[in-house]
C-alpha cells in the first residue's frame, strides 16, 4: 500500500476544489500559491479533473444566464465521456461529480423559491457534496488499485444525471423569470417551480445518493482492511526491531508498541487539517528554508499527535522519514530521554536498512552507559542520516515533548539546536504544549518555525465537522451530526471520544439522546459521564465496574485485561467493561496494556464526587486495593529459584551467564506477577490513610523478601525496589508520628528490608540467586529478618563465625563503594551525594532513598584514571568531574547522564587539572590547568567551558606558578589561589577576573589583574574558604601544620590577627550571617569564635576533647562539631552553651560532612558511607572501634583461631579460640610478649605455633596442651626483617628459615625445628632479598636489583642453596619473584610475579635437574593479589590461589575438574582466593560467591597492623573496621 495520508490528483485540482469551497464559505483569498498535496509528489504537470480544464473564474462567479448553465452542462461535464477519458477510473468521475454538485448548488441558490422543499434540496445537496469531497480524498490515499470500480462508477453516473436534471429545472425556472421581467440579471427576487416537481426532485436526489453511499462504503471498507493489514505488519516490524535493540528492561512484547513510534495513533481524517498539513508539507519541501525545526504547539486535545503521526506516515511513504519518538504520559520510561537515541536509531534502521551495520556497531557499545547524550545523538542519529545525503530532506518527528521530564527535554533541545545545523538536510517536526521552558528555548526565528495549531479562543469547526461526518455518516443523519459538531466546542478530543463511543452499536442508540438532555455544564464531563453510564449496563456489576476503573486509573504502568483478571480473579467481566469503555480506553486486546486515551479523563474520574457524579475514583483506596491484590499474588507465587536455574553442584549462575534470561522471565512469570513485584510497595505507600494492615506487609517481607529480591535481581529492577522500600520506610515513620500502633517488629521488618537491599544490591544485581548465600551473621540478631534468611531451601549458604553481628542503624542508608573513597560531597540541596575513588570509579546517589543513579563512572574503568575533583553547580543541577586523564565531565544530577566530556588541552601543551569551579554569575565552568610535573617556572591557566553546551570559551586566564588550589569569590569578580613555588615558600594570590580577554605568553598574569600576593609556609594539604559576603578569605592546613592566613578580599591585604592562630587550626568556617568565624584548637582547647575582621577571639567553647571538623547552621544559630572520639556535639553560637545533639551514638567515620542545608549527614569509612536524615534526633552506632589492633590466623584443621592482640602499652597477647560451637570461645591465653613485632607461624602439622618476639623470647605454644615452652636456637644473629621477615617451614616441618637484619647485611638463617640446631646462613646485601622459600633439602632466595634508590626493584637473580652443604647455583627468571615454592622432590621450582601489568600474575616453572635451570612452563593468572603457590604430591599440577595448571611436555596447561584430584587431597594450602569482589575456588573452578560491596574493604585492607584476608581450608579470615575477626566458611560451595 502506498504511504499516503491525503491526496489530490495534482496541485491545480487541489487548488480548484479548495478555493471553490472557500468561495462558498465566505470568499477566502484564492490567489495563494498552491502546495503539493500530502502524499502526492509534484509532477510539474497541471492536469484538470477531466480532459477539459475547469474555468476557475466561471466557477467562482455567479452564473449569469441560463445559457451559461446549459453550455456548462453540455460541454464541461459529460459523465460518460469523463469516465472513459480518465486514466484512473474512479477518482476522476468522483471529483467531477463533486465539482458539478458545487456548480449546481450555486445555481440552485440563485433560484429564490419560497417552498420549504426547495431549501431541503439545497441542504441535502450541500451535505452530500461535502461528503463526496471527503470520499474523494479518502480514496486518493491509495493509488495502487481500484475499489469496486463498476458498481461505484455506475452510482456516480446516476447521481450526476440527477444533478443535471435538477440544474435543468433551475435553468427552466430562471428562463421563465427572465422572459417575464425582460431583465438580464443573475438573481431574481421570486422564482416559481412546480410544487409537485420539487418533492420528486428531492426523492430522486436522495435515492441516487443512497445508492452512491452503498457503493462508496464498500470501496472504503476494502481500503480500511488493507490499511489495517499494513499497520499490523508495521507493528510487527517495529516490535521486532525495538525488541532486538532496546535494553533488558524494555524487552518483551508488552513494551514494544508503547515505545514511542506512534503507530497506534489515529491519522488525520481525509479533508481535515488541510491547512496545517499543507503548511508543514510546504516547509518540508522548501530546500532553501533555514528553519530546520517546525514547532507545532497548542493546548492539550487539539490533535497535535494525530498530525505528527500523519506526517510521519506520509514521510515514511516517501522514504524520507528518519526516525520518530512519541513521548507518552502513559509509560513512565517514555517520559525521559535515556533511551531516546536508541529508540530513534532503531526506527532509522527500520526505515533505511542500508544503515543497519552503522547503527548496530554503535548499539553494541551500550551507548547509554558509555556515551554522553550528545554523542549518542550524533553517532546513532545524525551520523547515519548524513550518509543519506542523496535524499532531498530527511525528517525526525518528536511528539508531545511536554510529556518529557523538564530537565531531560531541555537537554534534548540543547543538543538538537547545537547539532542539527551540522546536518542541513535533516529537519525536525516537534510538537508540544506551549510551555514556558520550551518556548524560551525555541525563540530562534531563523532556525525554528513556530506554528500555533488553533486559535483556542475561536476554534475551527471545519475539521471537526469533516471528522464527525466521516465517522458517523452511516449511524446518524445530518441534523444529529450537526448537533455533535456544535457540542464539541472546537475540541477534537471531545469529537474523537464521542465517535469512538459509537463504535459499539449497543451504545449508539441512547448516547446522543441522553447527552442532549445532560445538565452538566462542561461538555467533556457530560460526555464522559454518559460513556460511563452507557458502559455500566448491569447495575449489579457496579462494584466490579468501579474496580476496573480504579485499576486502570491507579496503576503506575498500564496493564492489560488479562493482568487485571489475574490480579482480581473474582471480577469475571473485565473484558466486557474495557470494551464498553473503548471511547476512553485505548486497546482492548487482552494482552496489550490499557491506556487512558486522554489525560482529561483521568483528571475527571479522580476529581471529586460532585463532578464525577457516582463514578469517582478515590486514589488512596484504589492503591490500597491494588496493594492487597499484589501481595496476594506474590505470596502465592514467589518461591526459591523461581526461574529454575540452579544446576546443583553448589554452582549458582551469575545473571550474565544466563543466555536466555529475558525469555525465561517471560516464560516462567506472568505480566501480572511482574507488575506486582515492581509496584506493590508503591501502592502501599500511596494508600496513605487508607492502609492499616501493616502486619500483611511485614508478614510478606518475613516470608518472601529473599524470594522477592531474587526476582528483582533477575529482572534488573533492584533500584525500583529500593525506591519502593524507601517510600515504605518513610510511610512507616509518618504513621508512627501520627500515633499509629505499629509494633517494633513491624517497624524493624520494613526498615531492615530496605537496609538489606541497599547493602547487598550490587551482589544481587550481579547474581540474583546469591541473595540466599548471604550469611545470617551479617544481619543484626535483633532483626525480624534474621529468621527469614535461615529459611530452608536448596541453595548452599556461606557460614560465618566470629565477631558480634555487624551493627545496623535503622536511621542510616548505606552507600557502598568497592574502591577506597577519596571524595564525598553533598549537592547544595542535599538531594544527591557523590562518592569517588581510584580507577575512575564514582557513584552518584539519591540521598533521600539511597538509590544508585547510573552514570558513566559507575563501573571501574582504569583508563579514566583517578578522580581528582568533583564539584556541584550552585543550583545543584550539574556535577563536574575532573580526572587525571586530563578530562572534564559534566553530569546532569537528576539522571546521572553525561552532558558533555572534554579533553583539557591548551594548544599542544599537556596540562594537568588542578581544580574546577563553577562561576557564580555566569554559566561557565572554570578549569585550572598546570603542567603535569612540578615546575616552579611554569605558569598555570584557567579555561572556561559553557555549562549547557560544553563549548570552550575563547577566553583564558594565565596564572603565575604551579596552582594547586583555586576558589572564585561569591561575586564572581575575584579569585583566590595558592601556588607551590619551591620547598621553602608557597604563595597565595588574589586576582581580579572582571575582564579576561585572553593571555599573553610574556605576561605571568595574562587575562587577570593581580591584586596581592603573600608568602606561605609550604604544606602538601591546603584549604581555601571564602565568606558568604565575599569580604574575607582564609587559607589553612587541615593537618594543622601551619597557621591560617586571613585575607581581605576587597583591599587584598593580609590581616594581622589580634589573637594569633597558635597552635594552628586544622578547621576554619565562616558564620554565614554576621562577622564571626570559628576555628578549632588542635590541642583540646575547644572552639574559638573570632571576629573575621581582625581575628580577635570573641568567645571560647571549652571542651576536654579535640575536634576534627566543625559546621555552622545556615541560620548561624548553631555550631556542630565532630570530635576525635567519634561523637557529634552541637553548640549555641550566641551563648556558647552545649545543646542536645541531633546525632546520638558514634559515627566511627574517617570522614564526615553535613549538607549545606543541615538536613542530612554522611559518615564514611574506607569503602562505605552512611547517610542519615537529620530528623530531630538520629541514632548512630552504639560502640566505638577498639583502640588496639588485632591480627592472627585461622587453623581450619583444628577449628581454632590464633589471635594476637596488640595493646597500646607495647605488649602483645597471644590466645587461642575454638569455633566448634559456631561461636568464638576462648580456649587458652599463651601470655604476653614484650613488643608488638611478634612473629608467629603455625607448624605444617597444625599442632604448634612458633613465636619469635626477641632473641631472648623465642617459644613454642602447643595447640594440643595449650602450654607455652621456650625454644633455644643456636647462633641467632640480628633481628627479624621488619617487612619480609616471615618464618618459612619446610614441607615436612623439619627445618625453618627466617630473614634477619644483622648490622649492614641481610641474613637468612636456617634451623632444625625440633633441636634448634643452626644449619645454614646465607649472606646478602641489605634490602635486596625479595622472597625466599625452603624445602627439605634446598633454600631458594630471590635477590632483586634496583637501578637507583628511588626506582622500584627489577628482575634479579634466584639463588638455590643446598641445605646440607650450602652449595649454590643461580639463574635469572626475568620476573620479579614475589613468591616461590619447591616441588616435593625439590627438582622443580615455581615462581610467581604478581606485580606484572594489567593486575595479573605471571607464573613460571623451572627444572633444577639441569645446570643452569631450565624453564619448562609459563602461564598468566587473573588477579594481582598474593596467593599461596604449591605443587601436587606427584608434581604434575601447579596451584596458584584458585587456579590450577598441569605440567605437560608443551608447558603449563589450564586444568579444571569438578572434584579435587587425589594428588591434591593433602595440599597444604587453601584453594580459595578473592578477586574483584568474588570468592574463587579451584574445584569447581571459577567464582563461586560474590562478596557484598560494603565488605570488600575487609578483603583489601592491609598494612603493618591491619592484616588482609587469609584463606585456610574452606575458610577465609577477615578483620572488621572494629578489628574484630570474622571467619567465612565456603565448604558448601567446594567439592568434597
Amino acid at each position: 500500500m502506498e504511504n499516503i495520508t491525503t491526496r489530490q490528483e495534482n496541485r491545480g485540482a487541489e487548488k480548484d476544489v479548495h478555493d471553490i469551497r472557500d468561495s462558498l464559505n465566505g470568499g477566502r483569498n484564492t490567489t495563494q500559491k498552491p502546495s503539493t498535496a500530502i502524499g502526492e509528489p509534484s509532477t510539474g504537470v497541471d492536469v484538470g479533473y477531466t480532459s477539459h480544464n475547469i474555468n476557475e473564474n466561471k466557477l467562482l462567479n455567479p452564473i449569469e444566464t441560463p445559457e451559461t448553465i446549459t453550455d456548462w452542462l453540455e460541454h464541461r461535464f459529460t459523465p460518460v465521456r469523463d469516465v472513459r477519458s480518465e486514466g484512473k477510473p474512479v477518482l476522476a468521475p468522483l471529483e467531477s461529480a463533486y465539482a458539478l454538485s458545487i456548480s449546481a448548488l450555486q445555481a440552485l441558490r440563485d433560484v429564490h423559491n419560497k417552498d420549504a422543499s426547495w431549501s431541503d434540496i439545497i441542504s441535502n445537496l450541500d451535505t452530500h457534496t461535502t461528503q463526496m469531497h471527503n470520499d474523494s480524498e479518502r480514496l486518493a490515499q491509495n493509488r495502487s488499485r481500484s475499489f469496486g470500480d463498476h458498481e461505484l462508477l455506475q452510482a456516480i453516473q446516476e447521481y450526476m444525471q440527477i444533478v443535471k436534471t435538477i440544474m435543468t429545472e433551475a435553468e427552466s425556472c430562471i428562463r421563465t423569470a427572465r422572459e417575464r421581467t425582460g431583465l438580464h440579471i443573475a438573481r431574481f427576487g421570486s422564482t416559481q417551480i412546480d410544487k409537485e416537481q420539487i418533492p420528486h426532485l428531492l426523492r430522486m436526489e436522495d435515492t441516487a445518493y443512497q445508492r452512491y453511499r452503498v457503493a462508496i462504503d464498500n470501496a472504503l471498507s476494502s481500503q480500511i482492511a488493507t490499511f489495517d493489514a499494513f499497520f499490523d505488519q508495521l507493528r510487527g516490524e517495529v516490535q521486532d526491531t525495538v525488541t532486538q535493540h532496546l535494553r533488558d528492561e524494555y524487552r518483551g512484547p508488552g513494551f514494544a508498541m508503547s515505545l514511542a513510534y506512534g503507530t497506534e495513533l489515529e491519522l488525520c481524517e481525509p479533508g481535515t487539517r488541510v491547512d496545517i498539513l499543507a503548511r508543514i508539507s510546504e516547509w518540508s519541501d522548501d530546500v532553501d528554508c533555514s528553519q530546520q525545526v517546525f514547532w507545532l504547539n497548542d493546548a492539550a486535545g487539539t490533535g497535535k499527535s494525530t498530525i505528527a503521526a500523519t506526517m510521519a506516515r506520509y514521510w515514511q511513504g516517501q522514504s524520507r522519514l528518519g526516525g520518530r519518538f512519541f513521548f507518552s504520559p502513559n509509560v513512565a520510561r517514555n517520559q525521559e530521554i535515556r533511551h531516546f537515541c536508541r529508540t530513534v536509531a532503531a526506527d532509522i534502521q527500520l526505515n533505511h536498512p542500508q544503515l543497519a551495520s552503522t547503527i548496530e556497531s554503535v548499539l553494541n557499545l551500550d551507548p547509554e552507559a558509555s556515551m554522553e547524550f550528545s554523542v549518542q545523538f550524533i553517532q546513532l542519529i545524525l551520523d547515519p542520516l548524513r550518509r543519506l545525503k542523496h535524499v532531498a530532506g530527511l525528517f525526525l518527528v518528536i511528539d508531545a515533548l511536554d510529556n518529557c521530564e523538564p530537565k531531560s527535554r531541555q537537554r534534548l533541545l540543547n543538543v538538537i539546536l547545537k547539532e542539527l545545523p551540522k546536518a542541513p538536510h535533516v529537519k525536525v517536526l516537534l510538537t508540544s504544549r506551549p510551555l514556558t521552558d520550551i518556548r524560551d528555548r525555541l525563540q530562534l526565528p531563523d532556525f525554528v518555525h513556530d506554528a500555533h495549531l488553533l486559535d483556542i479562543n475561536n476554534p475551527s469547526h471545519d475539521d471537526i465537522a469533516l471528522y464527525v461526518h466521516a465517522k458517523l455518516n452511516r449511524q446518524l443523519n445530518i441534523q444529529e451530526r450537526e448537533r455533535i459538531i456544535q457540542y464539541s466546542g472546537g475540541l477534537f478530543i471531545w469529537a474523537a471520544t464521542f465517535c469512538r463511543a459509537f463504535r459499539r452499536s449497543d451504545l449508539a442508540v441512547r448516547l446522543l439522546e441522553n447527552f442532549s438532555h445532560s445538565q452538566v455544564a462542561d461538555p467533556l464531563d457530560a460526555l464522559y459521564l454518559e460513556v460511563l453510564h452507557q458502559a455500566l449496563v448491569d447495575k449489579r456489576a457496579e462494584d466490579d465496574f468501579q474496580k476496573v476503573l480504579q485499576v486502570v486509573v491507579s496503576v503506575f504502568q498500564p496493564i492489560s485485561i488479562n493482568t487485571i483478571s489475574a490480579l482480581f480473579p473474582k471480577v469475571d467481566t473485565v473484558n466486557d467493561f474495557v470494551q464498553d469503555l473503548a471511547a476512553v480506553f485505548k486497546d482492548g486486546h487482552p494482552d496489550r496494556p490499557i491506556k487512558v486515551l486522554h489525560p482529561t479523563f483521568r483528571e475527571f474520574i479522580a476529581s471529586n464526587e460532585l463532578r464525577a457524579n457516582g463514578f469517582l475514583v478515590q486514589m488512596e483506596p484504589s492503591h490500597s486495593m491494588l496493594a492487597i491484590a499484589c501481595l496476594d499474588m506474590l505470596s502465592e507465587t514467589l518461591r526459591y529459584d523461581i526461574l529454575e536455574l540452579n544446576s546443583g553442584f553448589g554452582i549458582l549462575p551469575r545473571n550474565d551467564e544466563v543466555a536466555d534470561l529475558d525469555d525465561r522471565i517471560a516464560r516462567k512469570t506472568s505480566p501480572a506477577f511482574r507488575y506486582a513485584t515492581s509496584y506493590w510497595a508503591y501502592h502501599v505507600s500511596a494508600s496513605d490513610e487508607a492502609w492499616y494492615d501493616w502486619q500483611r506487609v511485614t508478614l510478606f517481607l518475613r516470608e518472601h523478601y529473599l524470594h522477592w529480591m531474587e526476582f528483582m535481581g533477575w529482572q534488573g529492577t533492584l533500584s525500583h525496589g529500593i525506591r519502593g522500600l524507601a517510600h515504605l520506610g518513610r510511610r512507616v515513620k509518618r504513621e508512627i508520628s501520627r500515633g499509629a500502633l505499629i509494633s517494633l517488629d513491624d517497624i524493624l521488618t520494613v526498615l531492615h528490608a530496605s537496609h538489606f537491599l541497599l547493602r547487598f544490591q550490587d551482589m544481587i544485581q550481579a547474581a540474583a540467586l546469591h541473595v540466599y548465600t548471604i550469611p545470617p551473621g551479617l544481619i543484626p540478631s535483633s532483626s525480624p529478618l534474621a529468621k527469614s534468611i535461615r529459611t530452608k531451601n536448596r541453595s548452599p549458604t556461606v557460614g560465618m563465625i566470629g565477631a558480634e553481628r555487624l551493627e545496623w542503624t535503622i536511621d542510616a542508608k548505606p552507600l557502598a563503594l568497592p574502591i577506597e573513597i577519596t571524595h564525598i560531597l553533598f549537592s547544595p540541596d542535599a538531594s544527591r551525594v557523590v562518592t569517588s575513588g581510584d580507577h575512575g570509579y564514582l557513584r552518584l546517589w539519591d540521598a533521600e532513598t539511597g538509590v544508585l543513579i547510573p552514570t558513566a563512572f559507575t563501573a571501574v574503568n582504569r583508563s579514566r584514571g583517578l578522580v581528582l575533583a568533583v564539584e556541584f553547580s550552585l543550583d545543584g543541577q550539574y556535577l563536574a568531574i575532573a580526572t587525571d586523564s586530563m578530562e572534564v565531565h559534566l553530569l546532569e544530577v537528576s539522571s546521572g547522564d553525561t552532558i558533555w566530556r572534554n579533553k583539557t588541552r591548551l594548544g599542544d601543551i599537556q596540562l594537568r587539572i588542578a581544580a574546577i569551579c563553577f562561576l557564580p554569575d555566569e554559566p561557565y565552568l572554570a578549569v585550572v590547568l598546570h603542567c603535569e610535573r612540578f615546575d616552579r617556572f611554569f605558569k598555570s591557566y584557567v579555561i572556561f567551558y559553557h555549562v549547557a553546551s560544553g563549548e570552550r570559551s575563547t577566553k583564558a586566564v594565565g596564572l603565575s606558578g604551579f596552582v594547586d588550589r583555586f576558589r572564585v569569590c561569591p561575586n564572581g569578580t575575584r579569585a583566590v589561589y595558592t601556588v607551590r613555588r619551591n620547598r621553602v615558600l608557597d604563595y597565595v594570590y588574589l586576582v581580579d577576573l572582571v575582564s579576561y580577554d585572553g593571555f599573553d605568553d610574556s605576561d605571568d598574569y595574562g587575562g587577570c589583574i593581580k591584586v596581592a600576593d603573600f608568602q606561605l609556609e609550604p604544606t602538601l594539604e591546603r584549604v581555601i574558604d571564602i565568606s558568604v559576603d565575599g569580604t574575607r578569605s582564609v587559607i589553612y592546613d587541615p593537618n594543622g601544620r601551619t597557621p591560617l592566613i586571613l585575607l581581605d578580599c576587597n583591599t587584598g591585604k593580609a590581616i594581622i590577627m589580634v589573637d594569633p592562630d597558635e597552635p594552628p587550626s586544622p578547621c576554619v568556617v565562616f558564620v554565614p550571617q554576621g562577622n564571626l568565624m570559628a576555628t578549632v584548637s588542635p590541642q583540646g582547647f575547644g572552639i574559638l569564635l573570632r571576629d573575621k575582621q581582625n581575628g580577635r577571639v570573641i568567645k571560647r567553647i571549652c571542651t576536654s576533647t579535640r575536634f576534627e571538623k566543625i559546621w555552622i547552621s545556615p541560620d548561624s544559630q548553631r555550631l556542630a562539631s565532630h570530635s576525635v572520639d567519634k561523637r557529634i556535639k552541637v553548640w549555641n553560637v550566641g551563648t556558647g552553651t552545649e545543646l542536645p545533639s541531633f546525632f546520638t551514638g558514634y559515627t566511627n567515620a574517617q570522614t564526615i560532612d553535613i549538607s549545606p542545608n543541615w538536613c542530612r549527614i554522611v559518615c564514611s569509612t574506607d569503602l562505605e558511607a552512611s547517610i542519615y536524615d537529620l530528623t530531630p534526633t538520629v541514632t548512630g552506632l552504639k560502640t566505638r572501634p577498639l583502640k588496639y589492633a588485632r591480627s592472627g590466623e585461622y587453623v581450619a584443621k583444628m577449628s581454632m583461631l590464633i589471635l594476637r592482640t596488640h595493646n597500646p602499652g607495647g605488649l602483645t597477647v597471644l590466645s587461642a579460640w575454638s569455633t566448634l560451637t559456631g561461636t568464638l570461645q576462648l580456649i587458652a591465653t599463651f601470655g604476653e610478649f614484650s613488643d608488638q613485632s611478634l612473629i608467629t607461624c603455625v607448624t605444617p602439622d597444625s599442632q604448634e605455633i612458633l613465636c619469635w618476639s626477641t632473641q631472648e623470647d623465642i617459644s613454642i605454644c602447643s595447640l594440643v596442651t595449650y602450654r607455652r615452652e621456650p625454644l633455644s636456637l643456636q647462633n641467632v644473629r640480628g633481628t627479624p626483617h621488619a617487612e619480609k621477615g616471615t618464618i618459612q617451614f619446610s614441607l615436612d616441618g623439619s627445618f625453618f628459615a627466617l630473614l634477619v637484619v644483622d648490622t649492614h647485611v641481610d641474613l637468612i638463617q636456617i634451623w632444625e625445628y625440633k633441636t634448634g640446631n643452626h644449619i645454614l646462613d646465607t649472606r646478602h646485601s641489605k634490602d635486596t632479598v625479595n622472597s625466599y622459600t625452603i624445602s627439605d633439602t634446598h633454600l631458594a632466595v630471590f635477590i632483586s636489583v634496583k637501578m637507583n634508590r628511588y626506582a622500584p626493584s627489577v628482575a634479579g637473580e634466584i639463588k638455590i642453596y643446598r641445605i646440607s652443604d650450602g652449595k649454590r647455583t643461580a639463574f635469572q627468571s626475568g620476573l620479579d619473584a614475589n613468591i616461590m615454592v619447591f616441588s616435593h622432590r625439590s627438582d622443580l621450582i615455581a615462581i610467581a610475579d604478581r606485580n606484572s601489568l594489567y593486575g595479573s600474575a605471571i607464573l613460571q616453572v623451572w627444572s633444577l635437574e639441569t645446570s643452569p635451570a631450565k624453564l619448562i612452563g609459563e602461564a598468566k593468572s587473573y588477579g594481582g593479589s598474593e596467593h599461596p603457590l604449591g605443587f601436587s604430591s606427584d608434581s604434575k599440577l601447579v596451584v596458584y590461589g584458585s587456579q590450577v595448571w598441569e605440567l605437560t611436555p608443551n608447558g603449563l596447561q589450564s586444568f579444571q575438574s569438578l572434584t579435587t584430584p587425589k594428588s591434591l587431597l593433602h595440599y597444604p594450602h587453601s584453594f580459595l582466593s578473592y578477586t574483584n569482589g568474588w570468592i574463587h575456588t579451584a574445584f569447581p573452578a571459577g567464582p563461586i560467591v560474590p562478596i557484598p560491596t560494603d565488605l570488600h574493604s575487609l578483603f583489601t585492607r592491609g598494612g603493618k597492623r591491619l592484616q588482609k584476608w587469609a584463606a585456610n581450608g574452606s575458610t577465609i579470615l577477615v578483620w572488621t573496621t572494629k578489628r574484630e575477626p570474622i571467619i567465612f566458611d565456603f565448604s558448601e560451595f567446594m567439592s568434597r
